[in-house]
């Protein structure tokens, strides 16, 4: 057998292997979406009048819709990635203390954050289970009125809060994911001072998301 004709079936299964090897993720790139979250309001409120103070339990929910993008990488099975979003919120609750009625909402909200994962291929699909951790910037607004008639005011704070969560994403094709998600953040202490009563609020928030997002590069 002449040379060519062993290094041409030395280099056969090289490159049959090759593109293989390099074959893409589908969860390599970068990706933009939109998604629907379902919340829950939840947490403690106090209210202080004439030297006393009560406390009730905030209860209430809504929906939020938002936008995402960010950048992922495959390493194996292993992910990790990068996202931004932007999300309008309408989640709302309210509660009594001291005769006063407490009322608080999650408005507009920002943030960046961290997903890593796992990826699975053994599907009809392929399937990312992530974790996530992010930082999110979200105003909200905290207003009381004593008895339901007298307003004690209102006041709009910008918190600064992390957000814990994860979920499973499907790419039907490699360029169209959808995913789940669950996520949690905790708001901490807000304060709305006034000269008949003084309102604080310690909220936190429950996510349930569904979002769809496209691969561009």
């Amino acid at each position: 057998m002449s040379r060519t004709a062993i290094a041409l079936l030395l280099a056969a299964p090289l490159a049959l292997a090759a593109p293989a090897a390099g074959a893409r993720s589908a969860f390599d790139g970068a990706y933009a979406g939109a998604s629907i979250a379902y919340s829950q309001l939840d947490g403690d409120a106090s209210t202080t009048l004439a030297g006393n103070t009560a406390s009730g339990s905030l209860d209430g929910d809504g929906f939020s819709y938002g936008a995402y993008a960010g950048f992922g990488w495959t390493l194996g099975p292993a992910y990790l990635g990068a996202e931004a979003n932007f999300d309008l919120d309408d989640t709302r609750a309210d509660t009594s203390a001291n005769s006063t009625t407490i009322r608080i909402g999650s408005e507009e909200s920002y943030g960046a954050g961290l997903r890593a994962g796992v990826t699975l291929s053994d599907f009809l699909a392929d399937v990312l289970i992530y974790g996530r951790a992010d930082r999110q910037w979200t105003d909200m607004k905290l207003s009381g009125s004593l008895a339901n008639v007298a307003p004690l005011g209102n006041e709009t704070d910008r918190r600064v809060a992390w957000r814990y969560g994860g979920g499973v994403e499907v790419a039907f094709n490699s360029d169209l994911w959808v995913r789940m998600e669950y996520t949690r953040t905790d708001y901490g202490t807000l304060l709305l001072p006034g000269t008949t009563a003084t309102v604080t609020a310690d909220p936190e928030v429950d996510r349930f998301r569904i979002g769809v997002a496209f691969r561009f590069f």
